[in-house]
């Protein structure tokens, strides 16, 4: 009889026992529910030390095993009273998730009371015990206190006090989301739960999201459009950014559906399969929501009307309110085509790479929507390289004083000065003497760009153009020494300097570092700097780059809406 019993009990062992084989057809190994038995004492988000967090408590009936999901090793451990022996595992390689989703994935056990067989770099295969339920630390009867965790644990190490005071993981995930159960575990108590078999169909947890925009008001609808290759009910998830899931609807078979938020905050959508709690999926899409202000649009002003493909067509605005604003662009028919950042600075620039009638406006909104009545149009005409000679010439002048200039051309014709203002607006043409040297004198200070071309006809800039600053004065140069690699927060702020010349081997340009500096003209800064705080020039707003073209200086200058002289 007791031979029977023994042979009856290895029956039974290995009838539910994870086979350590088991792959998915794309070749991952499934994660499995890792105990024989599955019955659950408290669930996740639920009171006490589960508040706020996805952690949860199971026990065993019929042993106290904790088995590994997944091949995998041991990442981090625990010990002592205060952490309850908390042990983290790690898979070894991706593994299928039951929503679908194929990643790494750690869990974490606690309340074992031995585990000094466990250390940091052991290997666990799937199947293979390495826990028990326990009773150590501050606890009320012998269970595990588990938490999955979404991706490698060693990627984002450490605990997580959420807003409840508990303790738990980031990148928590729910483990109906997580966890596959076989058709020999044992379920005693699931609290509701409604867990995937592994070999069932499992519907993919997400489909594929688009939303056009990411800042929306309050009370605008939200389009969605998605679509997936399996056909079944969709429900859209909304989350606080980082926070709880705060409300799941169903939505339409058609793939395209609305959504409006009623109070402002930051949010994270996604689609998925099932209308239960779960971790935010792989396509998921944070939007920003914020009350409705006005007025709808700033003033837009000083676009060139006419510029050239492959050139930035420079814009300012200005508005009574002080929000963020957005820069809207059309194309010919009026059709609109994109909506970008506008600087806070009220000045910015934008590439137009192909020739066509473009129309633009700035808003307080970056969907799209009706157009402004401040609507401005500019004519992008193909790029033309006109007859050029060689010019050389300085890239420094002072108001009122000549500036020399220099050229040469294998070609026996007359030749002209072309000058364009900051705007790349040509502002004067003028006869140059047959002699090769000549001089021209600017009435104004300011960023100019001049070309020496065959033709006295307004045209588009030549490729030898020479770009000079012209300075209100000579006084008040700043030189800085050699040696120097950084300049520091707010380090010159305020400064009565008119020109600024910054030493090779600089690399960072910290925020504020030349910020409210009035008289500030033009600051030279060489390409090793490789870094600029967005806030480094604020309130500098007569402020001139000179940098190398396509240095980290020269696309700074651009993408900041900054005038900048090519060196």
């Amino acid at each position: 009889m007791k031979r029977l019993l023994l042979l009856m009990a290895s029956i039974m062992f290995c009838f539910l026992t994870i086979p350590a084989a088991i792959v998915s057809a794309s070749g991952e190994q499934p994660a499995m529910w890792f105990m024989d038995d599955l019955k659950f004492t408290q669930l996740p988000g639920g009171d006490y030390s589960h508040a706020g967090t996805l952690n949860f408590d199971v026990v065993g009936v019929n042993n106290s095993n904790i088995k590994a999901p997944f091949d995998c090793e041991i990442a981090a451990v625990f010990p002592g009273y205060n952490t309850g022996n908390t042990v983290i595992i790690q898979s070894t390689s991706p593994v299928l998730y039951a929503n679908g989703t194929v990643d790494y994935m750690s869990m974490a056990f606690g309340h074992d009371n031995d585990i000094s067989d466990c250390w940091v770099g052991r290997k666990i295969s799937r199947g293979e015990v390495f826990c028990q339920t326990g009773n150590y630390g501050n606890v009320t009867g012998v269970h595990s206190h588990v938490t999955c965790i979404a991706g490698k644990y060693t990627d984002h190490p450490g605990w997580l006090t959420v807003s409840t005071g508990n303790s738990t993981f980031r990148n928590g995930i729910h483990p109906v989301d997580a966890l596959f159960v076989s058709n020999t575990t044992n379920i005693y108590n699931s609290m509701g739960l409604s867990f995937v078999t592994y070999g069932d169909t499992v519907p993919p947890t997400t489909a594929s999201l688009n939303i056009n925009h990411t800042r929306f008001t309050v009370n605008q609808p939200v389009s969605l459009t998605y679509s997936s290759d399996t056909a079944t009910d969709y429900f859209l998830h909304v989350y606080h950014k980082g926070g709880s899931e705060i409300e799941c609807v169903q939505v339409t078979s058609s793939g395209a559906d609305t959504y409006q938020f009623t109070s402002s905050g930051e949010y994270t959508l996604y689609i998925g399969a099932s209308n239960q709690n779960g971790a935010v999926a792989s396509n998921s899409v944070d939007l920003t929501v914020v009350d409705a202000r006005k007025p709808s649009t700033a003033e837009l002003a000083a676009i060139a009307p006419i510029c050239e493909a492959g050139t930035y067509a420079r814009f300012t605005y200005y508005s009574d309110t002080a929000t963020h604003f957005y820069l809207h662009v059309f194309d010919s028919d009026m059709r609109e085509i994109e909506c970008v950042d506008a600087p806070a600075s009220g000045r910015g620039a934008y590439l137009l790479s192909n020739p066509g009638k473009y129309s633009f406006y700035v808003g307080v909104a970056n969907n799209y929507g009706d157009l402004a009545s401040n609507l401005v149009t500019v004519n992008c005409l193909p790029s033309t390289a006109p007859q050029t000679a060689e010019m050389q010439t300085s890239g420094t002048a002072v108001k009122g004083s000549s500036l020399a200039i220099h050229y040469t051309s294998d070609t026996a014709v007359e030749f002209y000065l072309h000058v364009s203002d900051e705007s790349k607006q040509e502002i004067e043409c003028i006869s140059l003497s047959s002699s090769g040297s000549d001089e021209y004198k600017f009435e104004n200070a300011g960023l100019y760009t001049l070309y020496i071309g065959a033709a006295n006809s307004k045209g588009s800039i030549a490729s030898n153009s020479v770009d000079v600053v012209v300075l209100s004065s000579e006084e008040d140069v700043l030189s800085l020494p050699s040696g120097i690699v950084l300049i520091d927060v707010s380090a010159f702020e305020g400064c009565g300097a008119k020109q600024i010349i910054l030493p090779e081997g600089i690399r960072t340009i910290e925020d504020y570092a030349f910020s409210n500096c009035a008289k500030l003209e033009l600051i030279e800064i060489p390409e090793t700097v490789e870094a600029i705080g967005e806030h480094a020039f604020d309130g500098s707003d007569n402020v001139i780059f000179a940098a190398p073209a396509r240095s980290y200086a020269y696309e700074y200058a651009q993408e900041h809406g900054i005038a900048c002289a090519r060196r």
